[in-house]
């Protein structure tokens, strides 16, 4: 199994370990979670060719408290977590599993792996047993934690977390975070992704390097494959997919690679999550962008994962021949919504569930 994961814009190494510290976690959490422990992962890097940093001339100061204009303050966002247990008992388990696995990211492996493994059977207990009858007689949160984790601990056999582990979701006041806040905590993130978008289709120069670095590593990828018959799976994430679809869709850049690997060069599954690959296509920003595009190149399995709340998100079925879309409900926020992916144990969950009907996984 060789998976070569394409990253998105805001991605930067900025030489304090962070990262790596990243990559490495991401990469464990593939392998554990969906792909199996003997799957090689390449993680290409290209953030050293986008916008340099998110400290711009062009961003306004700030003026200070910004004026409402009259609109009443609206409730927080986020429910109880009783009330969202009650409500839908899936979404209560995704939305804290992105808390609980973003919290461990740090952590020793021991500790994330722990936390990783009771959140993903949390998941499977979940989907099971859609609303268990339990909680009607829960009236704490302190009760929900404690119940939950013998109940999942019981069932799958994982070490039980005990009281006290339960993550809290955040809330939110709308109109703190649509006036000012949202400037300072939207403007630099949307300018780095402005950047890094607009020097891929607009600097040639520089988007033929991060192409050459991507085909670098499909090209090892591709042949370890041959050479272990077995599956070659591309992901990208956010930009990273339009990236790896214009790879793909460029047949002077597939002639290239083919040219290397002596062979015609043949994809178990694209996956792109989180993408704008369909917005580009729509627009005719890749080569075969003519009527529905397809790509130059065999891809037996094309999935697009997207969630509704994610802002940065787009269909591909639509645009792209053989895409077949896929909406996760991530349970984050619309800022958090666009990474939280990688972080959610219902997404590995389902994926790994797709990929074993597929044939990709055993």
């Amino acid at each position: 199994m060789q998976v070569v994961f394409v990253h998105g814009v805001n991605t930067r190494d900025n030489g304090d370990s962070l990262y790596q510290q990243a990559v490495a976690t991401r990469d464990d959490r593939l392998k554990r979670l969906a792909f199996g422990a003997d799957a090689k992962i390449y993680s290409p890097y290209w953030g050293q060719f986008g916008l340099p940093g998110k400290a711009l001339a062009s961003f306004p100061a700030a003026k200070g408290m910004v004026q409402a204009l009259g609109n009443p303050k609206s409730p927080p966002l986020a429910e109880n977590l009783l009330a969202l247990a009650r409500r839908d008992f899936i979404e209560l388990i995704s939305a804290l599993s992105v808390a609980a696995i973003t919290a461990a990211g740090l952590s020793s492996d021991e500790e994330r792996h722990s936390v990783e493994d009771y959140w993903m059977a949390a998941v499977v207990y979940a989907e099971a047993r859609g609303t268990p009858g339990w909680l009607a007689n829960i009236t704490t949160e302190a009760e929900l934690a404690g119940k939950l984790s013998a109940e999942v601990g019981m069932v799958s056999k994982s070490r039980s977390l005990g009281t006290g582990w339960l993550p809290g979701l955040p809330q939110f006041d709308f109109h703190a975070v649509a006036a000012a806040e949202a400037r300072r905590v939207a403007a630099g993130f949307l300018a780095q992704f402005l950047g890094d978008a607009l020097m891929f289709f607009s600097r040639r120069d520089l988007s033929i390097a991060v192409r050459r670095e991507i085909a670098k590593h499909i090209i090892v990828a591709a042949t370890a494959a041959a050479v272990d018959s077995g599956p070659l799976v591309l992901i990208g994430h956010s930009m990273g997919g339009a990236v790896l679809q214009e790879v793909l869709s460029d047949p002077d850049e597939v002639a290239a690679i083919e040219k290397q690997l002596g062979r015609q060069l043949v994809v178990d599954l694209f996956l792109s999550v989180g993408t704008q690959i369909g917005l580009f296509a729509e627009l005719n920003m890749f080569p075969t962008s003519s009527g529905r595009p397809s790509l130059a190149v065999p891809v037996k399995n094309y999935w697009n994962a997207y969630d509704y709340t994610d802002t940065l998100a787009y269909l591909c079925g639509p645009l792209i021949k053989g895409a077949v879309d896929f909406e996760v409900n991530t349970a984050a926020g619309v800022i958090e919504s666009h990474v939280a992916y990688f972080q959610n144990a219902l997404f590995f969950s389902r994926l790994k569930t797709r990929l074993k009907a597929a044939g990709i996984v055993s």
